[in-house]
């Protein structure tokens, strides 16, 4: 569940919470701290933070900064948290969706397969270098240096470039990756202090299922990409330097054109 400020409430199929503790300072060299569950969302160290290790695995930072892990063994082995920062193997995890009771294989089947066209897109562009160009202005998609605003382009350059990568056991879901800076595009949840019009989107060397986008395809290769908070990623007028933004509703400006990007940039 959201949680909110990029962090998620992690809930049983009990109705119950996963809990992280603090590690007591007097706790024995080599121990761990402890994780049980909450009958309570809002408990002390319900919060979790979602990080992506590649595009397979995720790592679970708990509230106090240490990462989710599971002790090595079969059922019934521990799972505790690992507070060193070089989180390894045994903090790995992966996100599968599972089949809600009462849907047979046919069903889960026909809800997990993509439309034709969409498949179609996904298979011959996702994950390949691309430019995401502005359906209605004719702009693309820019990522400005040091962390700077994204914005709009008349012309392909190096920080028009993007991979538009599915993530790994999340179905369906994206991340929209600055092939130049690295960075991935967040949306913000709301505008921030100063700012005003749409919420804005920025970068972000992090990824989280905050930052993850789902595609709409309109017609073609021409798209939609919908935020975690439900928005749509939006180009405004003014062509070049125009700023991008967030829109709680689709139209002509919130679609993108995605293409394999010129043989210079590949």
């Amino acid at each position: 569940e959201d949680a909110g400020e990029g962090k998620i409430f992690i809930k049983s199929a009990h109705g119950t919470y996963l809990r992280a503790h603090e590690r007591a300072a007097d706790a024995e060299e080599g121990s761990f701290a402890k994780v049980d569950l909450a009958a309570d969302k809002d408990a002390a160290g319900t919060k979790w933070e979602a990080v992506a290790e590649g595009e397979t695995f995720w790592r679970v930072k708990s509230a106090h900064g240490a990462w989710l892990r599971a002790e090595e063994g079969e059922e019934g082995a521990a799972v505790n948290q690992q507070a060193n920062p070089e989180a390894g193997e045994w903090e790995n995890w992966t996100i599968a969706t599972v089949t809600k009771e009462g849907e047979g294989e046919g069903a889960a089947a026909a809800a997990a397969a993509p439309a034709e066209e969409e498949d179609t897109t996904v298979k011959r562009l996702m994950g390949h270098k691309v430019t995401v160009k502005s359906a209605a202005h004719g702009t693309f998609l820019k990522a400005n240096s040091d962390n700077g605003p994204i914005t709009q382009a008349a012309e392909v350059g190096e920080w028009e470039v993007w991979r538009v990568c599915p993530i790994q056991g999340q179905e369906g879901m994206y991340s929209l990756k600055n092939e130049a800076h690295g960075t991935n595009v967040r949306p913000n949840e709301a505008l921030q202090e100063g700012e005003e019009g749409n919420p804005k989107v920025v970068q972000t060397t992090e990824l989280t299922p905050a930052d993850c986008w789902s595609v709409e395809v309109v017609e073609g290769d021409t798209i939609r990409f919908v935020s975690a908070h439900g928005t749509y990623l939006r180009a405004a007028d003014g062509g070049a330097d125009a700023a991008v933004d967030l829109a709680a509703e689709a139209g002509e400006w919130e679609a993108w054109t995605i293409a394999h990007t010129p043989q210079a940039q590949e």
